[in-house]
């Protein structure tokens, strides 16, 4: 390996720096794959909600024409 005119010392407190920065990424890297993971989750939760916010007042709504349609036809 060359050593670009330091002395070993150095070159040794520059590798450890740099190994500390590997695992410090990596541990973010974990942290972001987790965080995806939650959003993930959390826009699904949301599409849900948006379909539920829809389809409720479609289905009451729905059910009210029929209590009118079938009282209608009976009155």
């Amino acid at each position: 390996m060359q050593s670009h005119g330091l002395p070993p010392a150095e070159l040794e407190k520059i590798h450890a720096e740099i190994a500390k920065l590997i695992d410090d990424t990596i541990k973010r890297n974990a942290e972001f794959r987790k965080f995806n993971a939650e959003v993930g989750k959390l826009n699904a939760e949301a599409s849900k909600f948006t379909r539920e916010t829809f389809w409720y007042p479609m289905a009451t709504t729905a059910g009210l024409v029929a209590v009118v349609a079938g009282a209608t036809t009976l009155g």
